[in-house]
């Protein structure tokens, strides 16, 4: 028998592999979110576990600890400025994200037919890839109790290198130029080295530029000859 009850706030605390009475396992995925000191309502009580708002998993009561009123509703109030001082956005396909604290993420989609967590998403949790859902803005349990695996988005270009080769053009219907990539400027559009020059060569100015993209082999041949 559980020692909470439906509408208990509660904080995941301690890791809890075996229990009487709970008839689940515990997974890697369950290990991230011990000690993240967010606090969830528990919304359902049954033979797999306790469950709480915001977590797809039946957890062993002895891994939760109780919150008194006051803590969480102070924790509330923190957790509730701080996501309003943020501005929300929508997840989109066409963009990139990783966790809060670092982890890759691949999106799968945003149209799940669920109402709270329409997001799916897949996130590098070592050598392996966890399935998780998120909010449409790309939070793991709610506005309201944030997470260090709410999502982030991160630049198109982060993972280009300063004198890389890339093919740059104002907008659709423009034909593609080479350049070297130079930075990614303070409005999130790549900034290219003019005239094709690169750092090596003493370039004075970078030009941004509205689409940047990795040229292809036959692309990259036709600059070498």
């Amino acid at each position: 028998m559980s020692k909470f009850k439906v509408g208990d706030q509660v904080r995941i605390a301690r890791k809890v592999v075996r229990e009487k009475g709970w008839h689940n396992g515990w997974t890697e995925g369950m290990d991230m979110c011990v000690g993240d000191c967010v606090i969830r309502e528990v919304t359902r009580i049954d033979s797999s576990g306790v469950h709480i708002y915001g977590s797809v998993y039946g957890w062993p009561s002895g891994a939760l600890e109780l919150v008194s009123y006051d803590a969480s509703k102070t924790a509330s109030k923190t957790a509730s400025k701080t996501s309003q001082s943020k501005e929300s956005k929508m997840i989109s396909m066409d963009k990139k994200y990783q966790t809060k604290d670092g982890k890759k993420v691949r999106v799968l989609c945003v149209d799940v037919k669920n109402e709270d967590y329409p997001v799916l998403a897949l996130v590098l949790v070592g050598d392996s890839e966890s399935v998780q859902q998120f909010t449409k803005n790309g939070y793991l349990h709610s506005e309201h109790s944030l997470d260090e695996w709410d999502l982030i988005e991160v630049s198109t270009y982060a993972d280009f290198k300063v004198d890389e080769p890339v093919m740059v053009r104002e907008h659709d219907g423009c034909t593609w130029q080479p350049r070297h990539f130079a930075v990614i400027g303070e409005n999130g559009k790549p900034r290219c080295w003019s005239d094709g020059k690169t750092s090596w060569s003493g370039a004075p100015t970078s030009f941004g530029w509205d689409q940047c993209r990795r040229p292809t082999p036959e692309e990259l041949k036709g600059q070498a000859k």
